[in-house]
């Protein structure tokens, strides 16, 4: 009996320290979390300079963020305090496609994951032509079909020396 109860304890314990060890955040890297508000994903750009703005955040404090293109640095600015946003203006060399990433470095010199928006430059858009209206393929045809109808004359009595007549005639109307 005594056995079975320290046996359930101790399932008991080790569930619990299975189901804490669970709840503790997800730290991929221990570095600052960083995200781009400018450009969005998937934009595309004529060719001119772009503004990039991006923050970083990290509760350890930052000492830096950075900002690369197609992997080379174009600019990277000191931060600190907990959280920084860093603005800058770059200018793509050629018409393509682009991937801007952003990321910052801690206090103690953790390099947090990359952010990254993927743009394209100069490059046009196919311009949709309207195609022709459709034909209707059924057409209604309008008939008209008139039936005439021979006048009836009918000759009524009139007074001597008098000669009077009836005319009727029937129409049809057509809609």
């Amino acid at each position: 009996m005594n056995r079975t109860i320290h046996i359930c304890i101790l399932s008991l314990c080790i569930l619990s320290v299975l189901f804490l060890a669970g709840c503790t955040p997800d730290s991929k890297t221990g570095g600052p979390a960083s995200w781009i508000d400018k450009p969005h994903n998937g934009s595309s750009f004529d060719m001119q300079n772009i503004q990039v703005i991006a923050h970083s955040n990290d509760p350890n404090g930052l000492a830096q963020v950075e900002i690369s293109v197609n992997g080379q640095v174009v600019d990277t600015q000191p931060a600190s305090g907990t959280f920084a946003q860093i603005s800058t203006s770059w200018t793509p060399a050629k018409a393509g496609n682009y991937a801007v990433r952003v990321r910052g470095q801690n206090a103690a010199g953790a390099w947090g994951e990359y952010a990254e928006a993927n743009i394209q430059v100069g490059v046009e858009t196919p311009t949709t032509i309207p195609s022709d209206t459709p034909t209707p393929t059924t057409t209604a045809t309008p008939t008209l079909t008139a039936t005439l109808t021979t006048p009836t004359i009918t000759p009524t009595p009139a007074k001597a020396g008098a000669l009077s007549f009836k005319i009727n005639v029937s129409t049809k109307q057509f809609y």
